[in-house]
């Protein structure tokens, strides 16, 4: 028996072998996002999408040649909070990783608050309620790193 009559009688029985996995992977790709662009769709975003209705005005970057987030692991998000926007408290099993783009805010999480700055780091723990919020007068940018895309595939 040939090596690819064996891969195809395991795979008609939804199994396959250890060396046929680099074979059957998809090509991965590096991919680009232009801040352009990512500005552009924020803006389009913060005009037609009210607060009330989202809790959080987001955006998740996607890589077009892998499924999950940027990568199969890891999800990037960047968030618009406009001057004296509250963003809604929630919770995600991942842990979060912010980066304050632009602008300045304060972030609640469950009895700390963080007032943060442009260029300022922190760290949200999963499950742990958080909000933003933006009491002045510029907008806030925040971008995330978080291990959604991770978890989701291991059905957490």
């Amino acid at each position: 028996m040939k090596m690819s009559d064996l891969d195809q009688r395991l795979a008609r029985k939804n199994l396959q072998g250890f060396w046929a996995m680099e074979v059957q992977s998809s090509e991965k790709k590096p991919y680009l996002w232009k801040w352009d662009d990512i500005y552009e769709s924020l803006q389009l975003a913060s005009e037609h999408v009210p607060m009330d209705q989202t809790g959080r005005r987001a955006i998740m970057v996607r890589n077009p040649y892998i499924s999950g987030g940027i990568t199969e692991t890891l999800n990037v998000s960047i968030q618009l909070v406009k001057p004296a926007e509250i963003a809604k408290a929630h919770r995600h099993t991942s842990s979060v990783v912010y980066q304050v783009f632009r602008g300045r805010g304060v972030t609640q999480v469950e009895g700390y608050t963080l007032s943060w700055n442009q260029g300022d780091i922190f760290v949200v723990p999963s499950w742990k309620w958080h909000g933003h919020e933006n009491p002045f007068q510029e907008d806030a940018i925040l971008f995330s790193l978080n291990d959604w895309p991770a978890l989701q595939a291991l059905g957490l």
